[in-house]
């Protein structure tokens, strides 16, 4: 999953050690960020600024999953751990918390990972689609996601690289952009396909003119003339040659 992680806002402190400290200051939320790291899978602890230490931790819990930040971190957790349906339980809940564009990406985009995880290629499309269309969502993180490999062998996925490759503004751009970098890639090898097919088209030409004389003198028969089935097969094959190789 090309997951994206979302960092806590004001009121909460994120570190992936096992230490913890607690600012005397709320955080600052311009320092606040959504980071978007593919094909790792990201995990958040999450901890309270508030000097108050008497919340019950269901309480603290059910506070924290209040916002579709904390939702999508906690979703992420949840699907490193291998509960794909309660972290598809709550990529959606983020989408009810009247998300940021980041946020609704993120929540987006790893609900179809889920889906794509459970076998839902019809839902995993849709997300994605809204993603691709609404959120900026790049075509080629789906193309590259290890964890889209099976929605990638689905019907599902022709159908939405196929609205890519001739879409408009939507998604077609993004599409159409990373199509267009995968050939700046594979460029340099042009020529040398094309070296290859000269080389071989010149070998077929050669040995189809020396075979050719040999079939004419097969054919005419006499003392000395080579084998006529064995001189047409060498032709047949020298001007099969010829005719793939143009």
């Amino acid at each position: 999953m090309a997951v994206i992680g979302v960092g806590v806002q004001q009121q909460f402190l994120c570190s992936s050690e096992s230490k913890w400290s607690i600012p005397t200051t709320p955080c600052n939320p311009l320092t606040s960020s959504i980071l978007i790291r593919p094909f790792k899978k990201i995990q958040f602890s999450v901890i309270s600024c508030s000097s108050s230490s008497s919340s019950p931790p269901s309480q603290a819990a059910e506070a924290e999953t209040q916002t579709a930040e904390s939702s999508v971190n906690l979703g992420l957790q949840l699907f490193s751990k291998g509960r794909v349906k309660d972290a598809l339980a709550q990529f959606e809940t983020a989408l009810t918390l009247n998300p940021n564009p980041v946020e609704a990406q993120a929540a987006f985009y790893n609900k179809a990972c889920c889906h794509a995880y459970r076998g839902e290629g019809k839902k995993a499309a849709d997300s994605l689609r809204t993603a691709l269309r609404e959120y900026n969502l790049k075509f080629g993180t789906i193309l590259n996601d290890p964890d889209l490999a099976s929605f990638r062998a689905l019907p599902e996925f022709k159908e939405l690289q196929e609205e890519a490759r001739i879409g408009g503004e939507d998604i077609g751009n993004s599409f159409r952009r990373d199509l267009k970098l995968i050939s700046e890639v594979q460029a340099p090898f042009r020529g040398v396909r094309r070296f290859f097919y000269v080389a071989f088209t010149a070998a077929a030409g050669i040995s189809l003119f020396f075979t050719l004389p040999r079939l004419i003198r097969a054919i005419q028969g006499g003392d000395g003339a080579p084998d006529l089935l064995e001189t047409a097969g060498n032709a047949a094959i020298n001007i099969g040659g010829e005719y793939r190789t143009t």
